[in-house]
């Protein structure tokens, strides 16, 4: 990783920190996303977020999937939560590895990053090779539904989302 990429990518200066931004975004490095993602959690600039959640949702790398994480799951700002989910459907990658994350999103969130989360989780559905998997899905959310454990305004995107988890059981689209 470049050290003084990074530096300047910590700079208190707002203008230094989005041509970084820019900056990467042209080379493509996913090697930056580490530094990136501790920006994304500790700033709140909505022009810094904004143009780091755009930089997510424009990846075509698979190898950057992996340096997302724990940031998604372990960011506490709602807003920055809901925009970083909503950039990794938008890049269109397989995040079908991390289905239990984007689950525990869809579970724990409010409605709108509960939505973004439901999007993740249906674009990654084709790239799902096991339909034990699914399964596993499948019940975890019945059993969520019977403990009563789904926020109310939740409870018809899970009645969905086991409905496209039932369809793909029978249709997957990757066989």
């Amino acid at each position: 990783m470049n050290q003084q990429l990074v530096k300047r990518l910590f700079s208190a200066r707002d203008d230094v920190v989005l041509s970084v931004i820019h900056e990467i975004r042209n080379t493509g490095n996913p090697e930056m996303i580490p530094a990136l993602m501790e920006l994304y959690a500790r700033t709140d600039s909505p022009d810094i977020i904004r143009a780091i959640a755009g930089l997510i949702g424009d990846l075509k790398s698979q190898s950057a999937v992996s340096k997302l994480f724990p940031v998604i799951r372990d960011i506490s700002d709602a807003g920055k939560k809901q925009s970083l989910v909503a950039a990794c459907w938008q890049s269109g990658l397989d995040f079908s590895a991390y289905i239990d994350i984007f689950l525990d999103i869809f579970l724990q969130e409010d409605y709108m990053t509960a939505l973004e989360a439901f999007t993740v989780i249906e674009n990654s559905l084709p790239f799902m090779q096991e339909k034990a998997i699914l399964e596993k899905y499948i019940s975890y959310l019945k059993e969520k539904q019977a403990n009563k454990s789904i926020a109310a305004e939740i409870l018809p995107l899970s009645n969905e989302l086991i409905k496209i988890f039932e369809e793909n059981l029978i249709f997957p689209e990757n066989q």
